[in-house]
């Protein structure tokens, strides 16, 4: 039997166990309902990425049960949060509902509008990007992809740890085929 953390972000939410079950592990992942709202697991594991699926909601906690097989080893999980009917933003591992505003933040000071949401290790930082207008992160554009959703434009790069990155390159997607990056 065991344990991980189920994190939204770098927030743990609640929990995620396993036990085993013949050649299957059966897991159960749980936390608080948040209505209005779907929640998707995500669980890394030692051969990578795994989408278990959308979590019911049961006695205002969210539920998912599952069976995965047994040569899989947990190490944590996810919860890929959307909006009904939202889908990600094209090339990233999350929806644009994802995003919040950065308060405490040298590069929020200078930018005004960013956005950041995070999934696994990484930070993801979204701004709006009207081309051909003053930019207050254009040093940051050899770093920035081009995102369109919802009729806007926005600029996005990552970082993880210290280091800021341009967006992971589509070959390292394992999530959910062609449509998502990272």
């Amino acid at each position: 039997m065991g344990e991980c953390g189920l994190y939204l972000g770098q927030r743990k939410l609640g929990c995620l166990a396993w036990e085993p079950a013949g050649r299957q592990q059966r897991l159960l992942a749980s936390c608080p309902s948040e209505m209005g709202l779907i929640y998707r697991v995500v669980l890394q594991t030692d051969q990578g990425l795994r989408h278990l699926g959308v979590m019911l909601p049961e006695n205002d906690r969210f539920l998912l049960r599952r069976e995965i097989p047994a040569g899989e080893a947990p190490v944590r999980a996810f919860i890929d949060r959307t909006l009904p009917g939202e889908a990600h933003l094209p090339g990233l591992p999350l929806a644009l509902s994802a995003f919040s505003p950065v308060e405490e933040d040298e590069i929020a000071n200078a930018a005004g509008a960013l956005q950041s949401a995070c999934w696994m290790d990484m930070e993801y930082f979204l701004f709006p990007l009207r081309l051909g207008t003053p930019c207050a992160l254009a040093s940051f554009l050899c770093i920035t992809t081009l995102v369109e959703a919802e009729g806007e434009s926005y600029g996005v790069f990552c970082r993880k740890g210290e280091d800021f990155l341009p967006l992971p390159q589509p070959e390292t997607d394992t999530l959910r085929g062609g449509n998502v990056v990272c």
